[in-house]
């Protein structure tokens, strides 16, 4: 029984590893600082102790009648084996109940008291810290062990059938009155709350007798619960319906103690139940392995188990624990809403798992890895146990230039990727400086067998990218696969709409809407998806309500998984829907934000551009940019579902070209790890050396300077040792002008130190200084502060002028410190992205070949700056009107075309020849931005109108 009380920090804590320990199987405990309860340490070395006895009972039971497997029972040999089988069994069961031992004491005695009697106070004692079970039971049970006399009524249940007895094996009831014999359950009277054991779930507490009964016929009714309530009866009733078992009777137990009676109870049903499997009256066709079958059930059934009840107890804590953390608007609905939430969930949980069966491995990249992996661990090494993604596979590799970094990734990593040039090689770094870990521990010696060499010749075989293409197709082309994307689809607006109405978003009269769509029932709802700019969105969902004359009057806009808990949002006209999501564009670009989110739902090849046309919204009435907002595939709901699954089919074929392009499956393996190698050399390299100290990371930006530099001047003008006052809490006032629209905006110190007083030309004027006043926070003294001093105290040397020396000072003089290692790192660096632009760009057909030679030797030889290298491998900086376009070079060799190197072009080309310069600025949209970005501030409106002019 539980509290509504809230559970302790403690509590909770206790929860958690009981949960892990018996509902998870996780023997390590999830807080190994919370020390288990007394009861607990009790518990859990009381169930190791029964599975070993359960385990030894076995074996040796199986040991006597394995013989008959694979025999001709109808045979008169196999007649005479089962006779023989028949007699030694019964002597051998017999023997075992008299002389087994558990913690070197008799079993029966072991399972009469600490099994039963000591072990029922310790689960009554932790079901009650627990707040599962109510304070007197506890104090009952421990009554059990007095006298006769004192010790309160133990009754088996039992119930007639066709002039037999029948007991609930393993079962009794324990009555807190003992004034009147407990004879019926159904018309007990005055006889207090009772107490339940069952052997699958425990102790359980009722108020009365008559309570009991009803839950115990529940108990037999209920689908999940029905076979353990039979579990507890012979093989032969299990048929019975709740008419042939009602009304239950208690039988008084007396005349031996509690538990005594259990085990020869549980004994008398085995019996019965090995009787029944020798009968072969559920096995006519007498056929061996259903014989063993049914004697395994016999023989376990009769032998103590309290995993079980662990189990249940902790499911019983997660489940509170569930319920306790849900939402408010579930707790607050009724029984009944919540059962018919969980219906239409489960119904669309049973169509996303049939449509992930039907996936497979091929659902995505990293499931096929996983697949992959998992078959080689279990065929080649016997693993079965392992998560690929948990294995990391550490690295320390060297890049000439800048030394050794750390390279980590996970066993689909390396075959997503592959292995680097040359890690097969015996000594490779790769063999030599590698380290297994798995879920941040060392590998176990139990995995000895797993070797860097036997990871890199894996490796080395699997493709998941590549076969992916043909597998991806095969499943495409099954019948089966887009009905269940339709059924997913629409079992998820289902299970969404239920949730919405209960969460207030949703009108009980739009769920009648959504259904009556459902059934096209009616003429006035249609369906229809959404689009932004042309791309459309993956899952959005719209339900249009028209009046009779056709008129739009209600929308109900569905977003699955956007990361927010409305999911359903109701509008009352196309253009307040459009609005409303352009709006979400305002918000940052995080996965988690409904920004993120729009960009998201669209194939990766259009994100980018959706991105930019998102970013750059004016929120102007009059700009109709709501318009870039349309409803598509309008129509009946069942033509929507059908075109929404066919655009899941197609994003899924469109982003598997996207990220594995065709140059990329169609080349060799030597340029695919050739790819892989420089692209995460130059990744770890900048990684590593973005941490170094030395590498100019930690050199303040310029705002970062400026507010320190401020911070500093004005605690000084304060006269503050402690430097406290923040420069961005101090403002400054100018004198209200004869205009007062002309009167400077106020400024905070910091702006003030920036930037100055700008009056016109930008210097501070006499009446600035005479005349300003300021405001600090409530708590800080500002008197010291005034208009001749403010000023004074930012003029001289301009702090942009400060910063700039020190960035040549501390950054770029061959006499700073690390000024060698920064150089040759990022020279470092930036070789290795050339040289794995300049092969993308050949695979794609950009370059040629031949010019990718020589390129690649222009590229290693950079660091030589003598004049033969320069007449021989010429690099130029790309200038644009006199000014140095920022990464971009011109690469040239002998009479070879001139190559233009372009990082992070808009149409994601690298290298291409550079007489195609005009030709970009007229045919690729976005070169002239990219290029203008690319030069000084002061410069770009001059570089922006002299591209615009050269591509007319």
């Amino acid at each position: 029984m539980s509290t509504p009380t809230a559970p302790t920090v403690e509590e909770i804590r206790s929860d958690l590893n009981q949960i892990a320990q018996h509902l998870f199987n996780i023997d390590t405990p999830l807080l190994a600082e919370q020390a288990p309860t007394a009861e607990q340490v009790y518990l859990k070395r009381l169930n190791s102790l029964l599975k070993a006895h359960r385990e030894q009972f076995l074996q040796k039971s199986r040991a006597i009648y394995q013989i008959l497997e694979n025999s001709d029972l109808h045979s008169d040999q196999g007649k005479k084996l089962l006779a023989t089988t028949k007699a030694k069994l019964d002597t051998a069961l017999l023997d075992m109940d008299l002389r087994d031992l558990i913690d070197n004491k008799s079993a029966r005695t072991f399972l009469t008291y600490e099994a039963g009697f000591t072990a029922i106070g310790h689960e009554a004692r932790q079901a009650i810290k627990d707040r599962l079970l109510h304070p007197q039971a506890a104090a009952l049970l421990e009554q059990l062990t007095l006298g006769p006399t004192l010790r309160p009524a133990a009754y088996a249940l039992q119930f007639s059938f066709q002039e037999h007895t029948v007991e609930l094996a393993g079962a009794f009831v324990v009555t807190e009155k003992n004034k009147s014999a407990l004879t019926d359950l159904s018309t007990a009277r005055d006889g207090g709350y009772v107490l339940l054991f069952t052997p699958s779930r425990g102790i359980e507490y009722f108020d009365s007798a008559a309570a009991l009964d009803v839950h115990l016929l529940q108990y037999l009714q209920h689908p999940a619960s029905h076979t353990e309530f039979m579990q507890m009866l012979p093989a032969r009733y299990h048929d019975l319906s709740a008419a042939g078992i009602w009304p239950l009777q208690c039988s008084l137990i007396d005349s031996q103690p509690l538990f005594e009676h259990i085990c020869d109870a549980l004994i008398d049903k085995r019996t019965q139940d090995i009787d029944r499997a020798w009968s072969y009256d559920d096995n006519p066709q007498q056929d061996s392995a259903q014989l063993l079958a049914a004697l395994d059930r016999a023989i376990a059934g009769a032998l103590p188990d309290l995993a079980p009840r662990l189990e249940l107890q902790a499911q019983t804590l997660f489940e509170r624990h569930l319920r306790d953390s849900a939402p408010p608007w579930y707790r607050s609905a009724s029984a009944a809403r919540q059962t018919e939430l969980a219906q239409q969930v489960g119904i669309y949980h049973k169509a996303r798992q049939k449509l992930l069966d039907l996936m497979g491995p091929s659902a995505s990249l990293l499931a096929l890895a996983r697949h992959q992996w998992l078959e080689r661990l279990s065929e080649d090494l016997e693993i079965d146990d392992l998560e690929p993604q948990k294995l990391q596979i550490t690295t320390q590799r060297r890049v000439p230039g800048y030394g050794v970094y750390e390279h980590q990734r996970n066993l689909l990593d390396l075959s997503l990727r592959g292995p680097h040039t040359g890690d097969e090689l015996p000594d490779s770094e790769f063999l030599r400086y590698t380290t297994l870990t798995y879920d941040d521990a060392p590998l176990a010696d139990a995995y000895a067998d797993l070797t860097p060499q036997w990871l890199v010749k894996q490796g080395l075989s699997l493709k998941p990218r590549i076969e992916f293409d043909r597998l991806q197709k095969d499943m495409h082309a099954g019948p089966a696969i887009k009905p269940a994307i339709e059924d997913m689809l629409d079992q998820r607006i289902v299970a969404l709409a239920h949730t919405a109405v209960l969460q207030g978003h949703l009108l009980e009269s739009d769920l009648q809407l959504i259904q009556r769509l459902r059934s096209d029932s009616d003429p006035h709802l249609r369906a229809a998806t959404l689009s932004v700019h042309g791309a459309q969105l993956q899952d959005l969902w719209v339900l249009r309500q028209s009046d009779a004359e056709g008129v739009l009057k209600r929308m109900l806009l569905c977003t699955p998984q956007a990361p927010r808990e409305q999911q359903f949002q109701v509008f009352a006209s196309e253009l307040e829907c459009q609005t409303h999501l352009l709006g979400w564009a305002t918000h940052s670009e995080d996965a988690n934000t409904m920004t993120g989110y729009l960009i998201s739902r669209a194939p990766l090849r259009f994100r980018s551009s959706l991105r930019k046309v998102l970013s750059s919204l004016s929120f102007k009435l009059e700009d109709q940019e709501h318009r870039k907002v349309t409803f598509e595939n309008i129509g009946k709901h069942l033509d929507c579902l059908q075109v929404m699954a066919e655009h899941v089919l197609a994003t899924r074929v469109d982003d598997y070209d996207f990220g594995t392009p065709l140059w990329y499956r169609t080349t060799t393996d030597e340029n695919r790890r050739k790819l892989s190698t420089l692209s995460e050399d130059a990744e770890g390299a900048l990684q590593g050396f973005d941490r170094h100290q030395l590498s100019g990371s930690r050199f303040p930006a310029f705002d970062d300077y400026v507010h320190e530099q401020a911070k500093k001047q004005l605690n000084q003008l304060l006269k503050r040792p402690a430097n406290d006052v923040d420069p961005d809490t101090v403002i400054a006032y100018s004198p209200m002008s004869v205009i007062p629209a002309l009167t400077p905006k106020p400024l905070t110190y910091t702006r003030l130190y920036r930037d100055g007083y700008a009056d016109g030309v930008g210097f501070l004027d006499e009446k600035f200084s005479r005349s300003a006043h300021f405001k600090g926070p409530p708590d800080i003294d500002i008197s010291n502060l005034s208009a001749e001093t403010v000023a004074r105290s930012i003029t001289g040397v301009w702090i942009g002028k400060r910063y700039t020396d020190k960035v040549r000072q501390e950054l770029q003089s061959d006499a700073s410190e690390g000024y060698a290692f920064r150089r040759n790192t990022i020279l470092a660096i930036t070789q290795r992205q050339m040289k794995c632009a300049a092969l993308e760009c050949q695979l794609q057909g950009h370059i040629a070949s031949s010019d990718r030679q020589w390129l690649e030797q222009s590229i290693d030889s950079m660091e030589d700056i003598s004049a033969p290298r320069q007449k021989k491998y010429p690099v130029h900086r790309l200038m644009i009107e006199g000014e140095w376009v920022l990464d971009n070079w011109l690469f040239g060799h002998d009479k070879n075309p001139v190559l233009l190197y372009t990082p992070d072009a808009p149409d994601g080309v690298s290298f291409r020849e550079a007489r195609l310069f005009n030709y970009l600025l007229k045919q690729q949209p976005g070169m002239i931005e990219y290029f203008t970005r690319r030069v000084g501030i002061q410069s770009q409106t001059r570089v922006r109108k002299f591209l615009e002019t050269a591509k007319k």
